[in-house]
């Protein structure tokens, strides 16, 4: 895979990790990638100008829609 481009392993394991790196892959901590993750969302939802709750479905529906949705939850 490395001649391919770029690749990282992301494990806590310490012998996986020394093993993707002697075979020239990048190690990456569960918690610095889970990190990397929350920038990259929170960049999208910043450039995107969406608030969180945009995204939802419900607030995206048709208003008739959502009235009988919402009727069929109640039954």
């Amino acid at each position: 895979l490395a001649k391919e481009g770029t690749v990282r392993v992301v494990t806590a394991d310490w012998a996986e990790q020394r093993i993707a790196f002697g075979q020239g892959a990048y190690r990456m901590p569960p918690r610095e990638f889970w990190a990397m993750l929350r920038e990259i969302d929170s960049k999208k939802l910043l450039s995107s100008g969406e608030k969180p709750a945009d995204g939802y479905l419900e607030n995206r529906l048709d208003e008739e829609v959502r009235r009988a949705l919402e009727a069929l939850r109640r039954r």
